[in-house]
């Protein structure tokens, strides 16, 4: 049998014959408990409600309340009825606010972006500033996976997304473009109190045995890090570890640990100071991805061209 939205032939045809005012004038009746104070609040008359809600019980072949005189109680298939009938208003009553929320404050433009789950965010913030000083253009971000953001870019349901780039762009496909848009800086950060700032010598010297925040081991950047540290003999203590940069910008401030931390982000937190600065091989840097489509090109590369002014 044949499906209408999900629905199969005698379904559409049942909902063919259905009146939504007779639910709405239904569910009204049974709030009000009272045909003449559901009549007022509907701004009908009452003989008009009462000519409606017996056209609902005929559509239905079935009585949906008790009646005796003035009184005017739901049965067991009108109770059965008003559970779904009162969610149904809910649902509407919240879509039309809603839907008027939107239409009052939505940009003249609303940009999809995507993120990976394992980008810094301080940094994708940075980046991504300078379009929200554009008053004109509304900003919708979501994150996910890698995996998820290509599927979605695909789907065309984003303008682009941003994530760390290794460098090699096989693994994309020939339908995706990516363009570099931050490189970063990466210091060894301590607080300006640790005794660290004193110390002199090569890293192996200075940063042996000291505690040591770091990101998770299957952050990437983590790895080029436990790279370097490793060719060089550098041998820290972990004390402790977070992909969150303020997390790690925090507590470098408040304890006698290093951190290693992108040059824009620590240079705005009160009291952090770089000891050196790492050399790391294929330094990290945030990539924006977006379909190599000639008729979306222009407006991804005027976007980029402004979020890419200040980096």
């Amino acid at each position: 049998m044949k499906k209408i939205n999900g629905f199969t032939g005698s379904v559409v045809r049942d909902l063919k014959n259905i009146n939504l005012n007779h639910f709405f004038y239904f569910n009204t009746v049974a709030e009000c408990e009272s045909l003449t104070a559901a009549a007022k609040a509907l701004n009908i008359t009452q003989p008009t409600l009462s000519q409606q809600i017996n056209k609902l019980e005929t559509t239905l072949s079935t009585p949906l309340f008790l009646r005796k005189g003035r009184s005017i109680k739901l049965n067991d298939n009108g109770h059965f009825l008003y559970e779904y009938t009162s969610k149904i208003f809910e649902n509407i009553e919240e879509m039309v606010a809603n839907f008027n929320y939107q239409k009052y404050t939505l940009k003249e433009k609303t940009i999809k972006i995507g993120v990976s789950k394992t980008a810094p965010k301080l940094l994708v913030t940075k980046i991504l500033n300078p379009l929200f000083s554009d008053n004109k253009m509304g900003l919708s971000i979501c994150e996910h996976t890698l995996p998820t953001l290509i599927d979605e870019l695909r789907r065309d349901r984003m303008t682009f997304f941003l994530s760390e780039h290794l460098g090699d762009t096989s693994d994309f496909g020939d339908d995706i473009e990516v363009e570099k848009i931050f490189s970063a800086k990466y210091h060894v950060v301590v607080n300006v109190d640790n005794p660290l700032t004193t110390m002199e010598g090569p890293l192996s010297k200075i940063l042996n045995q000291a505690d040591y925040f770091k990101f998770s081991k299957t952050n990437q950047i983590q790895r080029r890090i436990d790279r370097f540290f490793l060719e060089n003999d550098v041998l820290p203590v972990v004390m402790g570890e977070s992909d969150d940069l303020h997390t790690a910008c925090v507590i470098t401030q408040n304890k006698p640990c290093f951190s290693v931390l992108p040059e824009t982000i620590f240079e705005s937190y009160e009291g952090l100071v770089s000891i050196a600065k790492l050399e790391l091989s294929q330094p990290m840097s945030i990539s924006a991805f977006f379909l190599a489509d000639r008729d979306r090109e222009s407006q991804v590369r005027d976007l980029l061209t402004k979020i890419s002014q200040d980096h």
